[in-house]
């Protein structure tokens, strides 16, 4: 770790600290978070005092999850789930008052290779002066690695990353010993994890059945499962750190009832086999081809005593060596990045430019992009995988290397010609533009807005000139339009693009109609939902550019949105919505009474209780209530230069 990150404590007393790393999913937009909700609390005594109707979702009481999707690959989409903002304190409290007993059900797993192991209690924190140097991306506070650049509740045995098990000393020693490895993963996991289940883990089955009290652990983090969602047993939300913790606690007994089935069948762990399982997938070695079989056929049966089963599409045997076409293509792709940079940079170990220049002549830029993109697509095509597997690992090792240059200019007087790190730094644009627009996704969204954040040239306001701010508007402009024309649902990673573009100035501003693309206006107003409004809303701003497209989406919601909703008072949906329109520097004070009242009339129509009388001196107490400068999910006061800082505390959240 860089002797320029400073470690920082946590106060392992506050109750509230989940909020800020366990019960979000990884994938939103990056100006939203639970940062504001947070200081609410502290600032309040850890007390809310919300004004009606948002108060009456109790903490017995369940709610609706807001439900949205990301990309899954090329062809398909996940559906994540946040949950309700004042269910999420209740998160936080169940873990401040178990965790010594989550902690002690994951200790004594037999085969998990990411699991809690303790309780969070540092993280590294880098600041701007680190940017230029090497660090790992979206990662979680791991025990196995000093360098902790995350922030979780509890600290994570072994593996942050499924990728990184594949490249340990323990799964190469796991090769020298047996010739066969057999994978299998669990079929949609999460969906059919059944939520009393979690007593059957913990008291046993037969014994749950007839003894059930939900003030126990196990009874009251089943009913905490259930009330976040809908009060559903069957399936736990996905996407929220916590439905991990949940589920790991479930495996890991599972685990230990296939461990001692194997022991009763005379098969010896370390001997005949080794089982090791990465969240829902499990890697099953052996010598022997009629072993692995008999394991798998026990670990079905003891999965299918919880409800869950194997995916029997997605189970894969191999022989030695384990090499799959994915980690040939990123070892072929890894060369092929360096070979390219070789002809472009003169890196030096001793960083002493003195005699020899950072940056090799680029003739002709467009051919070298086009080349490199070529070799990409061939290597892709001959391991026969899809681009979603090479795009992240991609795109980190062209960013870690432009970093690295622009550390040898910053730090180490190397000195440049202008035009050819214009020329270098449009390659490296071009050629990840490409490969992240093969299969956009969210997470690989927050690197490319990394990378437009490094490459970006301060806007001026007397000149547009800038070539590096117009390949990066024309590279997010084609993308939207490609994604339009491909009628591709808009989602988080085309907002994640057009929220950075306004970094790079009055003079690349979106037009009207990229705007309507991105987020689907032109398509079908009435799938508007929290992420896309709150986005739209906040890149119009008050710009008198998009006036038109404001009001629009402000009396949709007036007119009809609040009307769609069903149980309104119990929707996180809606929730979310009016505390951030209420707080929006953007929305007029008129408006957010508007918006106000159509919240209550349709509240309303399900609570009889509330009188027509009542409601203009409700929606005033609700405008009232949000009129201070709190911001609460969404960070609607940031602005282009906060970027870097919003993107740096998502480096912080973990990613799996």
């Amino acid at each position: 770790m860089s002797r320029k990150s400073k470690k920082q404590f946590i106060n392992k007393n506050d109750a509230y600290r989940a909020l800020l790393t366990d019960t979000l999913p990884y994938e939103v937009p990056f100006k939203f978070s639970n940062t504001g909700f947070y200081k609410a609390l502290k600032d309040n005594d850890d007390k809310l005092n919300f004004p009606f109707p948002l108060n009456s979702v109790k903490k017995k009481v369940y709610s609706i999850p807001y439900n949205y999707k990301i990309k899954k690959d090329e062809n398909s989409y996940r559906t994540l789930s946040v949950i309700h903002p004042l269910h999420q304190i209740e998160c936080s409290k169940f873990y401040s008052n178990f965790e010594q007993v989550i902690l002690n059900l994951t200790a004594n797993n037999k085969y998990s290779l990411r699991y809690p192991s303790d309780v969070g209690a540092y993280y590294y924190e880098k600041s701007r002066k680190t940017e230029d140097s090497d660090v790992e991306w979206g990662t979680v506070d791991n025990n196995s690695n000093s360098k902790l650049t995350s922030s979780s509740y509890f600290s994570y045995e072994k593996y942050n990353f499924m990728y990184k098990f594949y490249e340990s000393y323990e799964f190469h020693r796991l090769e020298r010993k047996f010739k066969n490895l057999l994978r299998m993963d669990i079929s949609k996991c999460f969906h059919h994890i059944y939520t009393h289940s979690m007593s059957w883990a913990v008291k046993g089955k037969n014994f749950s059945k007839n003894y059930v009290n939900a003030d126990t652990f196990d009874g009251g983090f089943d009913k905490l499962m259930q009330i976040m969602n809908y009060n559903e047993t069957n399936g736990i939300l996905i996407g929220p750190e916590i439905s991990r913790v949940f589920s790991e606690i479930i495996l890991q007994s599972i685990d230990t009832k296939v461990d001692n089935a194997l022991s009763s069948k005379e098969l010896t762990r370390g001997v005949d086999y080794e089982i090791r399982r990465y969240i829902d997938d499990y890697f099953i070695f052996s010598n022997n081809k009629s072993v692995s079989e008999a394991i798998s056929q026990i670990l079905e049966k003891n999965l299918s005593e919880f409800k869950l089963y194997i995916n029997e599409s997605k189970t894969i045997s191999v022989n030695r060596p384990f090499m799959t076409g994915e980690t040939i293509a990123k070892i072929e792709i890894g060369k092929t990045i360096d070979h390219y940079f070789s002809q472009l940079v003169n890196f030096k170990q001793d960083n002493d430019y003195s005699e020899e220049k950072l940056l090799k002549k680029i003739w002709n830029k467009s051919s070298l992009s086009n080349s490199f993109i070529r070799d990409v697509k061939a290597i892709v095509k001959k391991n026969e995988i899809s681009f979603d597997a090479v795009i992240s690992f991609s795109i980190s090792i062209l960013i870690k290397l432009l970093k690295k240059v622009l550390n040898a200019i910053k730090n180490h007087k190397a000195e440049v010609n202008e035009k050819d790190l214009e020329k270098l730094k449009i390659f490296v644009l071009e050629t990840t533009f490409f490969i992240f627009a093969m299969s956009p996704k969210s997470r690989s969204s927050y690197l490319i807005c990394r990378l437009i954040n490094l490459l970006k040239e301060e806007p001026k306001e007397d000149s547009d000139d800038s070539n590096i701010n117009k390949a990066i508007f024309d590279e997010i402009t084609a993308l939207i339009q490609s994604s339009s024309h491909q009628n591709k649902e808009p989602n988080i990673e085309l907002f994640n693009l057009v929220t950075t573009s306004e970094s790079l100035g009055k003079s690349f501003m979106l037009s009207e109609e990229l705007i309507q693309q991105a987020f689907g206006l032109e398509a079908d107003i009435k799938s508007l939902d929290y992420f896309r409004i709150v986005c739209c809303l906040d890149y119009c701003g008050n710009k008198r550019k998009f006036k038109g497209i404001k009001k629009q989406v402000i009396k949709f919601l007036i007119d009809t949105k609040f009307g769609e909703f069903d149980m309104i008072e119990k929707s996180t949906e809606a929730f979310l919505l009016l505390c951030d329109l209420l707080s929006s520097p953007y929305i007029s004070t008129a408006e957010k009474k508007a918006i106000a009242k159509s919240y209550l009339v349709a509240y309303q129509k399900e609570n009889i209780s509330l009188r027509t009388a009542q409601i203009g001196q409700k929606a005033a107490a609700l405008t009232n209530y949000f009129s201070s400068e709190r911001e609460w999910f969404y960070a609607w006061k940031s602005k282009p230069d906060d970027i870097q800082r919003l993107l740096m505390r998502k480096e912080l959240r973990t990613a799996y």
